[in-house]
């Protein structure tokens, strides 16, 4: 996905350290997905942690 949207590598890690994408991001992010045949969902988006939190509901 880095590759994809133009991004190092170890930017994107970051995002996955932090627990969240850029807002700025998530629209790129989204078309790229969908143009490699990834499906993404609105949680996806979320703050990793709320994404967890509502998974265990």
């Amino acid at each position: 996905m880095a590759a994809a949207i133009g991004k190092e590598p170890s930017t994107v890690q970051s995002w996955k350290v932090r627990g969240s994408i850029p807002d700025a991001q998530k629209t790129l992010i989204w078309e790229k997905a969908r143009e490699q045949g990834v499906t993404l969902a609105p949680a996806h988006f979320l703050p990793f942690d709320v994404a967890a939190s509502d998974d265990a509901a």
